[in-house]
């Protein structure tokens, strides 16, 4: 090997990203390399025929088979990486399959299928897609899951005989070549318009109600958002049917015809300030279940003072745990903390690249004012209360502040990252490693998350993520990847959709004139916009993408281990932290635990 290729190898093992000179030896280079000896055609041949057929273990072999990979690399890097697309793909949805899927999960099995098999998708280019059917046959020919699972798939690719019954053919061949993506999309809207039905003009709020409602099959189908809106609508009614058994006939005679947000308003004020032991619980349900009154909400200055305020706290409550001392160390190190409260849009927070700020949902803190029984005047004139607001936005923040310290990684590396749930299972580790060393050694954040967990959901959701991760990695692994971010793809999907979109991309551009080549570079995006191109975004406009980005990010997901080790070196750090944090003696308390 040259002295020049060496260096280049260890360039990228180093994830220091390929440089736009080396990108350009790199083509003068693969124009040079020997053809493949006839021993490795024949290998490659082999590779590509099986491969090209969904076969699972020689997609498992060729990726494993890293030595002939970088021979293919030098050789002819955009059809390696079309390869790898496909072996990608296909190894990806065997993992995903193979995993153990409870009965109730195929709301999550279809989301995480819905992602993977569609138009343009490289599993389309080895037979499974863009329609889901294909899959039972693959299933049938190189698998043998059980039943049970057989019946699970099923239901999750929406497949006609099971939404619609075996009476009825209406329809079928129709239905039969869209894809999961747009099967769900008809049962969401037709689900969704039956919730806004209840939620608009249902009065009733009874157990017999409730049931009614949990074994409507119908929203099974509901989307995310619509998801959100049915669970909360079942907290609702739970909490106000248990608040009725508290009121006197003229009480309930006031709200009996009312819709749901109207009868939790009212319930509100009928419980406001409450002081025997009962009532306030049943305050704390009706006020963390209903919308904020005039004098509970944030205005846009309040939200202003609060996140100043707020950011300040929040470096104070997380210092001196293990988790929350590696988050400062990075601030500390140049890099910026920017908190801002917006609505998050169906999260509690989020980590945002383009502003480089870190967002608190305002719905989640206005809840907390609820709860509390705090208006946003009182809460900023009390230092002791924005301590404790920040003690319970702590966990959150630790996870998305560890998102911060993902994007400054791979920036620094000068390497492409897409958005992946082994992001997800990262931070959420550090979250709960953050909350099970403040639930051992601090008796304020104990006593906080004790009482409000049996309030708000994003307090009893910090609570499941510590009880897993404590519990075993690999429950954690999964509950992340199956429960939470099931629509969220692994790195194995997300680089396989794109290494494929942008091999295909680059093959085309072998076909075009010297005019059409031009018009691309002149008008394109360049490398730092495709940078910062999410991997829906970058797979739907690779024909709009300088040829020197896209050989880039070529570049950077052929080298894979650069992400893994990352990954790894994440998961094996908050692994012995956790033992180090349960290990370690537990100071005793200074204030009283109730």
């Amino acid at each position: 090997m040259s002295i020049w290729l060496k260096r280049f190898w260890r360039g990228t093992k180093t994830g220091k990203g390929l440089p736009t000179l080396a990108l350009v030896c790199l083509t003068a280079f693969s124009a040079q390399a020997q053809d493949l000896n006839d021993a490795e055609t024949a290998k490659l041949k082999l590779y590509d025929e099986t491969i090209s057929t969904a076969n699972p273990t020689m997609s498992k072999a060729f990726l494993e088979d890293t030595a002939f990979a970088d021979r293919l690399k030098l050789a002819d890097p955009e059809k390696v990486a079309a390869l790898i697309a496909k072996a990608q793909a296909v190894n990806d949805l065997e993992q995903l399959l193979d995993k153990p899927w409870r009965d109730n999960q195929e709301i999550e099995l279809s989301r995480a299928l819905s992602i993977r098999i569609d138009l343009n998708k490289p599993l389309e280019k080895v037979g499974i897609g863009p329609a889901p059917e294909p899959i039972l046959r693959w299933m049938a020919r190189y698998k043998r899951y059980s039943a049970h699972k057989e019946e699970l798939v099923k239901r999750s690719i929406r497949q006609f005989e099971v939404v619609f019954g075996t009476n009825s053919t209406t329809g079928k061949s129709q239905w039969e070549i869209i894809t999961i993506r747009e099967r769900n999309a008809f049962l969401a809207e037709q689900a969704g318009k039956r919730l806004e039905n209840y939620l608009e003009n249902e009065p009733r709020t009874d157990a017999t109600f409730q049931s009614q409602l949990r074994n409507e099959t119908v929203f099974k189908y509901l989307d995310p958002a619509d998801r959100g809106r049915y669970e909360r609508y079942l907290t609702q009614l739970a909490a106000a049917d248990a608040a009725k058994a508290k009121l006197s006939a003229p009480q309930l005679d006031k709200i009996k015809d009312q819709a749901i947000e109207q009868q939790m308003y009212l319930l509100g004020g009928l419980f406001d300030k409450s002081k025997s032991k009962g009532a306030i619980s049943l305050e704390r349900k009706v006020d963390s279940a209903r919308q904020s009154k005039p004098g509970e909400t944030l205005s846009f200055q309040n939200n202003q003072l609060l996140a100043g305020m707020l950011q300040t706290a929040l470096v104070s409550e997380i210092k001196g745990t293990v988790a929350g001392d590696k988050v400062l160390k990075f601030y500390n190190s140049g890099a910026k903390l920017n908190i801002a409260i917006e609505s998050c849009q169906g999260c509690y927070a989020k980590y945002e690249p383009s502003s480089g700020r870190i967002i608190f949902d305002s719905e989640m803190i206005q809840q907390y004012l609820r709860v509390n029984n705090l208006t946003a005047e009182t809460l900023l004139k009390s230092k002791a209360q924005i301590a404790a607001l920040a003690r319970y936005a702590s966990p959150i923040f630790v996870e998305e502040a560890t998102h911060q310290m993902q994007h400054d990684w791979a920036a620094k590396a000068g390497i492409y990252k897409p958005y992946v749930q082994e992001d997800e299972v990262e931070a959420n580790s550090m979250q709960a490693l953050y909350t099970t060393e403040k639930m051992r050694r601090d008796a304020k954040f104990k006593a906080l998350f004790l009482r409000m967990e049996k309030s708000t959901v994003y307090a009893q959701k910090r609570m499941e993520t510590m009880d897993r991760f404590n519990e075993s990695p690999v429950k954690f692994d999964r509950m992340i990847r199956q429960v939470y971010y099931y629509g969220t793809p692994s790195f194995g999907a997300a680089s396989s959709q794109i290494l494929s979109a942008v091999s295909s991309e680059l093959e085309r551009r072998k076909t075009l004139d010297a005019k059409a080549l031009v018009e691309i570079e002149e008008t394109g995006a360049g490398l730092e916009d495709a940078m910062a191109m999410t991997t829906q975004e970058l797979t739907g406009s690779v024909a709009e993408i300088k040829t020197v980005a896209l050989k880039k990010i070529q570049n950077d997901l052929l080298h894979k281990t650069v992400y893994t080790d990352h990954y790894d070196s994440a998961s094996d750090w908050t692994g012995s932290m956790l033992t180090t944090v349960n290990t370690s003696r537990v100071p005793k308390p200074k204030v009283r635990v109730p």
